[in-house]
């Protein structure tokens, strides 16, 4: 056998090999012409939720620079809440295009292997016939040959088997480049339908949350905008004093921990932990979704947590401040630790620690409050949850600066 023709075999044989490790069903045409469809109507709708969230935004946008009133907040809060129930249509019509087009993809995969198979076939037909030419040499197909047309006719025929097993050689690797880039796009859509699904279930977190603010403020006030002002003030001015009581506190306690040469015992240097089990983070740092934004910036991170939830110390350090649940009112923990850096933790239900105590990381310090209204748990909380604030030299920074978030989980605003 030549050696030319022993190189088309070697290539024929080690493309075989490759690709003879893909098993998939064979795939009808009319299956990925309708997959096609659903994807494109998937788009359609896409497009038209994307548009209505836009129109949301802008809407939201300019109720916030308008006066501070019962109705505008309750109006405010009702197009929050119909973006993020948008959102989540969003998302589901996302997961819903995203199953389809990894459909298509599988069905893509399973054709390009029906395509193989068949060359490969074709393939080894020629080969089986260009290996029964090869074992013959010139002079015997002249002498076999009837006439010296009929021998120039098989020399022919000879020469275009082996450039349509070149062709096939060809196609094959062509095929088995596009099952690569298939099947890594399979494995990309797989990832992106992992993250869609995440961003899901947040969103849904959030719809609770704007709910159970709306519902919480129509409680309080009863409807009356003079109750509503009043109520708004005074959560002002409870959280002014909060801020301000935390801010000059610090600040003493550094100084009587240093003239006391106490200071190593709050120098922390290892990882953070995370106060409660990471579930979810539900109101993030300067949130601009933050239902209360009008009395306060959210100068913390809200993390879901179920009522009397066990809260532990996120590093060693010195119990600097504690105040007490009561009902209706705002109770938390401060500890202050090493390098200008303290924590804060809020709508706290039970208070473990006192004041003028030396905590160790992941000692209990409190339990996580309730409904809004319970003690601890402050006039206008969003439910069940655990405030948590980092301060740095007295102002609150993003405590993801700190904290490691865990896997799969975004560190961003959805």
């Amino acid at each position: 056998m030549s050696k030319i023709k022993k190189i088309i075999i070697s290539i024929f044989v080690s493309s075989l090999i490759i690709l003879i490790s893909a098993s998939f069903i064979f795939a009808k045409d009319e299956d990925v012409a309708s997959l096609q469809k659903k994807v494109s109507a998937n788009k359609e709708r896409i497009e038209q939720l994307q548009s209505k969230i836009e129109k949301l935004k802008k809407s939201i946008s300019e109720k916030r620079r308008q006066a501070y009133t019962l109705t505008n907040q309750i109006s405010l809060l009702d197009d929050q809440v119909e973006r993020i129930e948008t959102e989540i249509k969003l998302t589901e019509e996302k997961i819903l295009s995203l199953e389809a087009e990894m459909k298509k993809t599988e069905e893509d995969i399973k054709k390009t292997e029906e395509e193989i198979g068949k060359s490969r076939e074709k393939l080894a037909s020629y080969i089986r016939s260009l290996y029964r030419l090869d074992n013959k040499d010139d002079l015997e197909i002249l002498l076999t040959s009837d006439s010296l047309s009929e021998f120039f006719s098989q020399m022919a025929v000879n020469l275009k088997m082996q450039s349509q097993i070149k062709d096939y050689v060809d196609t094959l690797r062509v095929n088995k480049d596009k099952l690569s880039k298939k099947t890594k796009m399979l494995e990309n859509q797989k990832v992106n339908l992992v993250r869609y699904t995440e961003k899901l279930e947040k969103d849904k977190v959030r719809l609770e949350e704007q709910k159970a603010a709306r519902a919480r403020i129509l409680a309080e006030t009863k409807n009356s905008e003079a109750r509503f002002q009043s109520l708004m003030k005074q959560a002002q001015a409870e959280q002014v004093k909060v801020n301000a009581e935390i801010q000059s506190l610090e600040k003493v306690i550094r100084k009587k921990l240093e003239e006391k040469k106490l200071t190593g015992k709050i120098q922390y240097s290892g990882k953070w932990i995370w106060p409660v089990p990471f579930k979810a983070i539900t109101t993030y740092f300067k949130d601009p979704d933050y239902p209360f934004r009008y009395l306060f910036e959210h100068s913390a991170l809200d993390l879901r947590a179920s009522f009397r939830t066990p809260v532990r110390a996120v590093a060693d350090g010195y119990v600097a401040r504690v105040r007490q649940p009561r009902p209706g009112k705002y109770a938390y923990v401060m500890i202050v630790h090493g390098n200008g850096i303290s924590t804060v933790y809020g709508h706290v239900s039970k208070i473990m620690v006192k004041e003028d105590q030396f905590v160790r990381q992941g000692d209990v310090i409190a339990l996580s409050g309730g409904m809004p209204g319970a003690p601890g748990s402050g006039r206008f909380s969003t439910g069940p949850h655990l405030h948590l604030e980092f301060r740095l030299n007295g102002i609150p920074v993003d405590p993801l600066r700190y904290l490691k978030v865990p896997k799969g989980v975004s560190p961003k605003h959805p």
